[in-house]
């Protein structure tokens, strides 16, 4: 609970009253006895150190948020849909056949994804190896991209990107570098 913010650690800080007393004669019973107590008031500081050390200044302060409505209206229609699909067999048989159909048009377009990603890899490597790495040829080039939509995904239809060849340093600046230090 502590690694996951749900308890955190508190450190108690004692209040000063005022000297006139003007708290005390507000927290205090009628009995005679209770009116001889002071009556401490605390302040809590919240400490950013997941680290709880057992002493008497230190309090576990225990976080808790209230989950809200969508939250509770998610889990429902989650239930819902659980004992839906448990009850299938009591299903009429269309609904039993509609559900195959979508099955199978789901699987359908999970291997059209699969196939699509497969020949992307596969002409990525083809071009690749061909060229020597001069040529990066990428069928599809924001389909895996997370940042983009379901149509953004498929545009543009190919990116072919041309590296260049790297010249090599002149050894002349590092001659002047050497006659520089021997200086």
């Amino acid at each position: 609970l502590i690694d996951g913010g749900y308890l955190v650690g508190g450190k108690k800080i004692e209040m000063k009253l005022d000297k006139k007393g003007d708290d005390d004669e507000e927290d205090t019973s009628t009995d005679s006895k209770d009116s001889k107590k002071k009556v401490r008031r605390f302040r809590i500081e919240w400490l950013p150190v997941k680290d709880i050390k057992d002493s008497s200044d230190e309090i576990y302060i225990w976080r808790y948020e209230v989950p809200q409505r969508y939250t509770w209206v998610i889990g429902l229609i989650l239930l819902l849909g659980v004992i839906g699909f448990t009850l299938q067999p009591l299903w009429p048989d269309s609904s039993k056949l509609g559900m195959w159909f979508l099955s199978v048009i789901m699987m359908i377009l999970l291997g059209i994804l699969l196939a699509l990603y497969i020949v992307r890899w596969f002409l990525y490597a083809l071009v690749l190896t061909f060229t020597s790495g001069k040529v990066v040829f990428w069928l599809l080039p924001n389909l895996d991209d997370d940042k983009m939509g379901v149509i953004d995904s498929f545009k543009p239809f190919y990116s072919v990107k041309y590296k260049k060849k790297k010249k090599k340093q002149d050894k002349a600046p590092e001659k002047d570098e050497k006659s520089k230090k021997e200086e």
